[in-house]
């Protein structure tokens, strides 16, 4: 394997100091799959005050379950000693670790087979479980026993679906049963954790897939209970629905968006969309672009160019494009025709190129100015007047100049 500088630099320095050290894990697996890894994970024999003696730069990011972040040309890399894991709570996190010599012993107590692999220049790569094979076979496969390991750690159920979507892997069959009889204990991981695997699951290359196992299986229903109360579609109706996820671009909002669309067969969701949103703990900023997308999806194309610039106002010019991308992913999905969607889009760049006025900010007036001149009070009143300037300007924006929209105001206002 090509290792970074960085990265042969700490092993080298475990080995010069007489320790044992491997880089371990999704590493690992994406060396071997010739993906480019995100982060590298190391572990190693030496303890954490050994650690940190070893390295000029350390954080003891997680010192009680053995893990030291060391800081190399001002990148973090986190070291782990060789562990077992102790008694888990809440079918999450282990009550206590015991710190072991032996880098099976600690590549037994991860999650799927290929994640259980370490890999060193001397020692060459370490793979106890055949999660070397389980890479050639494309298949996602527990550690052990699967019901240990779920239990031990509900959020690997969501993991194992995750990696399948994301890596195109089939669940290995007692992997998936153990999965469809455990996936009840996904109610005790928090609410953060479940989004972040959800939205990794929606952002996969197989975000249909996984959609569907979601469903299948119950987890859906679990997490997203709303859904079932309101629209209860039998399972082929919803995998039909779902490939409309695969024509949509992999942007957060546009992937939750088409996901609440089709799980709803395409009916107005609004309301429910900000309570899923929120019962999933997602920010503010996704939650604002999904509600746009969802709440303005059925809205009828056939716009005019002053409807259309109140249409962009109201999606944002900054989210206007991916509407127009969530649309035309729509049209694909219903094998129907682009030639009004990209007319509407050419339309929509010419207005924007043009840079013509979309919202009373870019108007050549502002209410200070308006309140001189028609010595009107600031409040509910110069607002309305702004208002009324800027729906004239939409129709020709040729009448944004401060004289000519004093003078408009004065006829429409003062009489």
């Amino acid at each position: 394997m090509n290792l970074p500088n960085d990265v042969k630099l700490i092993l080298n320095k475990f080995y010069d100091n007489n320790f044992e050290a491997f880089i371990v894990g999704g590493c690992v697996r994406d060396n071997l799959l010739r993906k480019t890894p995100h982060d590298y994970d190391i572990t190693t024999n030496a303890l954490p005050n050994e650690i940190e003696l070893l390295f000029e730069k350390t954080v003891p990011t997680g010192i009680k379950h053995g893990t030291i972040t060391v800081i190399i040309n001002n990148t973090p890399f986190e070291v782990t000693t060789y562990r077992t894991d102790g008694e888990y709570l809440n079918n999450r996190k282990p009550k206590s670790v015991k710190f072991v010599t032996n880098i099976k012993e600690d590549l037994a107590r991860r999650d799927f087979t290929i994640n259980a692999l370490a890999y060193n220049p001397k020692l060459g790569l370490k793979d106890f479980f055949y999660g070397k094979e389980d890479l050639k076979n494309k298949i996602i496969r527990c550690v052990g026993i699967p019901d240990k390991r779920f239990n031990e750690d509900a959020l690997r159920i969501l993991r194992a679906i995750r990696f399948s979507c994301q890596l195109n892997f089939e669940i290995e069959i007692n992997t998936l049963n153990s999965i469809k009889k455990n996936f009840i204990l996904i109610k005790n991981i928090s609410k953060e954790r479940i989004r972040d695997e959800f939205s990794k699951i929606l952002l996969s290359p197989n975000s249909f897939n996984g959609a569907c196992i979601l469903k299948d299986i119950g987890i859906t229903d679990l997490i997203i209970p709303i859904f079932k109360e309101n629209f209860n579609l039998d399972y082929n109706t919803l995998k039909h629905n779902y490939k409309f996820l695969q024509f949509v671009p992999n942007k957060l909002s546009s992937k939750l968006a088409s996901f609440i669309i089709a799980s709803c067969n395409f009916e107005g969701t609004n309301n429910l969309t900000q309570h899923i949103l929120k019962t999933l703990h997602y920010d503010t900023k996704t939650i604002k672009e999904t509600l746009i997308l969802v709440n303005e999806f059925n809205t009828p194309l056939t716009l005019n160019r002053y409807e259309l610039k109140k249409f962009i106002n109201r999606v944002s010019k900054e989210l206007i494009f991916d509407y127009i991308d969530l649309k035309k992913s729509f049209l694909k999905f219903n094998n129907e025709t682009l030639e009004d969607i990209n007319i509407i889009e050419k339309n929509i760049r010419d207005i924007l190129d043009k840079k013509e006025p979309l919202t009373i900010k870019d108007l050549n007036i502002n209410g200070s100015m308006l309140s001189k001149q028609l010595k009107l009070k600031p409040g509910k009143e110069i607002g309305l007047i702004l208002n009324y300037l800027l729906d004239k300007v939409l129709q020709n924006p040729k009448l944004n100049i401060y004289d000519t929209l004093i003078n408009i105001a004065k006829n429409k206002y003062i009489t």
